[in-house]
């Protein structure tokens, strides 16, 4: 019998489904959109929200969640609440690479900054 490793949190998914889900957030069809603000509005203690970090890239809002595995799964979601713009990077790779610059990289272009920062995850050790 062969063993697979599992993204953390042992949620198995596929990009096609982080975008069900991308939607889903966006249009309420998940939770209230009440729910959904409560979510992404960053804690009074801690450096995050509830599962979630928020970084401020030039008075653009972004949301940031990660997530590794052991075995060299790697995730990245990061989206502009206020814009509508997402850019989500799955991995399956064994290495050290960091996975926030190049979606960082990514979410730039997409918002036309030169530069949107670290994020609120800092680095991505251990991705």
């Amino acid at each position: 019998m062969q063993e697979f490793g599992w993204p953390s949190g042992g949620l198995a998914t596929t990009l096609s489904d982080l975008l069900k889900l991308d939607e889903a957030l966006r249009s309420g069809k998940l939770m209230k959109r009440s729910t959904f603000e409560q979510m992404i509005t960053k804690a009074d203690v801690g450096s995050g929200t509830p599962g979630w970090f928020t970084h401020d890239a030039g008075g653009i809002k972004l949301v940031t969640k990660n997530g590794a595995g052991s075995m060299g799964f790697s995730s990245m979601y990061i989206f502009a609440p206020e814009r509508g713009d997402s850019v989500i990077m799955i991995r399956n790779f064994a290495g050290k690479a960091a996975i926030q610059p190049p979606t960082n990289q990514i979410m730039a272009v997409v918002l036309g900054a030169k530069d949107i920062g670290r994020g609120a995850t800092g680095d991505d050790e251990g991705q």
